[in-house]
């Protein structure tokens, strides 16, 4: 059965054909030791569990190199994407994004994110802006909490 070289709406995954240009196969194993380790073994690079908005600017960044405009919710979607499969450079594009967003209501999501991903300076910022900003958390924390407590 041969692969179709174009995205397959309904698995949400990409195919990576070995017979597809030769540029795109070296562009994949530049980017990640994750895509080479799936190229090398079967030729095929399957992206699942994954948005479609996410995905058409992970494929952007995959072959273009860089993104029009990345606003602070596509970075947290594709932070996730990018640790996954080792894109260290889309994760720091990612993680400057997000803390040029760090704010009292977002910090402590941000701070769970960059835990989750392992992203080391994304973390080390939230733990500044906490605390930096601590009593304005505190306030935030009090105003959120039930009167009966």
């Amino acid at each position: 059965e041969e692969e179709d070289d174009e995205y397959d709406y309904d698995t949400d995954s990409d195919v990576y054909d070995e017979s597809d240009n030769d540029e795109q196969e070296l562009e994949l194993l530049r980017l990640s030791k994750c895509f080479f380790d799936e190229i090398t073994n079967q030729y095929i690079v399957c992206i699942y569990n994954i948005k479609y908005d996410t995905y058409r600017r992970l494929l952007e960044y995959v072959y273009a190199g860089y993104f029009s405009n990345i606003l602070y919710p596509h970075a947290i979607e594709l932070i996730k994407v990018s640790t996954k499969y080792q894109l260290q450079h889309l994760t720091s594009l990612c993680a400057s994004v997000l803390e040029n967003s760090i704010t009292v209501d977002s910090v402590i999501n941000i701070l769970i994110l960059a835990y989750n991903c392992k992203v080391v300076d994304l973390k080390t910022s939230c733990l500044h802006f906490i605390c930096d900003h601590r009593q304005d958390l505190t306030q935030k924390l009090k105003s959120n909490l039930p009167k009966e407590l």
